[in-house]
C-alpha cells in the first residue's frame, strides 16, 4: 500500500426520504478532520447539524 491509495466510500443520511447517498474517493491517509470536510461537501451540509461517523 503507498501514500497514494485512494478509497471509495459511500455515504448514507439516515431518516431522509427519498434516500440519499453519495460516493466520495479520498486519500487513504485523509485526516478525520479533513474527511469531514469531504461528508459536507458532499452532502451539502453545514457544520452546525450533528454528525455520526459509523
Amino acid at each position: 500500500m503507498t501514500a497514494s491509495t485512494i478509497v471509495r466510500l459511500t455515504v448514507t443520511l439516515d431518516d431522509v426520504k427519498p434516500p440519499v447517498q453519495r460516493r466520495v474517493e479520498v486519500p487513504l491517509t485523509i485526516r478525520l478532520d479533513r474527511l469531514h470536510l469531504v461528508f459536507q461537501a458532499a452532502l451539502g451540509g453545514s457544520t452546525t447539524a450533528p454528525s455520526a461517523c459509523v
